[in-house]
């Protein structure tokens, strides 16, 4: 006797829903996708719209639905889904029309749902987002890895015992694909040990943790915001830098390091939209950031943050005038680049003046909330 097929779930049509078959799943799957690109904030519109509905389901756990059932029936296994589930309740009377398949018709659409409800300038708050991502209290996995918040101030440069130390603390914790960020502290390395001198060696634990424990180990794809305290006499060299982030296209850069040139950051993250950047009181750094391979290259500039570092002995007010004179060289070469639609708008910049006794160890401030690596960066 052949196999009967599923059928379509079906309300009165009072109800304003938009049936769909398993057939039409994959269909539809573009159809969303295709639909929340160019307006990611439509996600987290539908979730917040569901939650008022006692009898609505969250939009993203039916596509997780959606996409258990279709795996259970390529792999033939009996799926424990009510086909009756499968729903998306819409206005009444509102139609879809199939867009022209694209490349793009590929990508994940619940991975992409996923990033637009962990996206850091949404509206969302965070229990909002543990309700809309997880089905279940046994579902809910970590979206940050913050060591700052856990206390720790200097990370072993020596690989084996790091990862040992790692292991103990995040033992058994599953990490979602995206994370909101990373924060890190400066990392050291023992006098005892010259092999694990970066001077001397190139050795350095932090490509290790990026793309061997969260890439390979713990799954993650994508980091919107990194934050690495590099005020060291021996900072990250720029390889380790290309190393680490290449891999997690990021968008809000907050590796601290001085003077980093605006190159490096374009290669490792080029689509950044937010840069945070310190400089060491050297004219030359400056007017080195506002040539064609510093800041303009980088396309998607939407905000930038520079804080001056400067001696004490020397006058506040020349270098406030620096910034000045920096600010608007930066601004006309930006405005240049959009005239010749090669930037779609000007960046907000914002720039400040700190005594160089700030860089210390305590540079980082201790909390257990992202909201400190924005206060270290002088963003409240």
């Amino acid at each position: 006797m052949p196999k009967s097929r599923p059928q379509a779930y079906r309300k009165p049509s009072s109800a304003g829903v938009i049936t769909i078959s398993p057939a039409t799943i994959p269909r539809v799957r573009k159809v969303i996708y295709w639909l929340i690109k160019d307006r990611p904030q439509l996600v987290v519109d539908a979730c917040r719209a569901s939650a008022e509905e006692s009898n609505v389901r969250n939009p993203y756990h039916l596509l997780l639905d959606s996409n258990d059932y279709l795996s259970t029936r390529e792999h033939g296994t009996q799926s424990t889904l009510d086909p009756a589930k499968i729903a998306i309740a819409a206005p009444k009377g509102s139609t879809i029309q199939r867009p022209k398949p694209t490349a793009d018709d590929s990508d994940d659409v619940a991975d992409y749902m996923r990033k637009c409800l962990l996206y850091p300038d949404n509206t969302l708050m965070p229990e909002e987002k543990k309700k809309f991502l997880y089905r279940k209290a046994t579902d809910v996995k970590r979206t940050n890895l913050d060591f700052l918040s856990a206390g720790y101030r200097n990370v072993s440069k020596n690989i084996p015992d790091f990862f040992l130390g790692l292991d103990r603390i995040v033992l058994n914790l599953e990490y979602e694909s995206v994370l909101e960020y990373v924060a890190l502290p400066k990392p050291i390395h023992s006098p005892s040990d010259p092999s694990t001198d970066p001077t001397k060696s190139g050795v350095d634990v932090y490509p290790h943790l990026f793309n061997e424990w969260l890439r390979e180990q713990k799954g993650v794809k994508k980091i919107f915001e990194v934050f690495v305290d590099d005020s060291l006499d021996t900072p990250h060299t720029d390889k380790s830098i290309l190393e680490s982030l290449s891999n997690f296209d990021v968008e809000i850069w907050k590796w601290m390091k001085l003077d980093i040139c605006p190159s490096i950051i374009a290669k490792a993250a080029p689509n950044v939209r937010k840069v945070y950047l310190a400089c060491n009181t050297k004219k030359s750094v400056l007017q080195g950031w506002t040539c064609k391979d510093g800041l303009l290259s980088l396309k998607r500039l939407e905000f930038l943050h520079i804080t001056l570092y400067r001696p004490k002995y020397e006058p506040e007010d020349y270098w406030r005038t620096c910034l000045a004179d920096f600010e608007n060289k930066l601004l006309r070469r930006f405005q240049q680049q959009i005239d010749d639609k090669r930037r779609a708008k000007l960046p907000n910049i914002q720039m400040r003046i700190e005594d160089y006794t700030v860089l210390s160890p305590d540079l980082v401030t201790k909390s257990e909330t992202a909201r400190a690596v924005d206060n270290a960066c002088g963003q409240l």
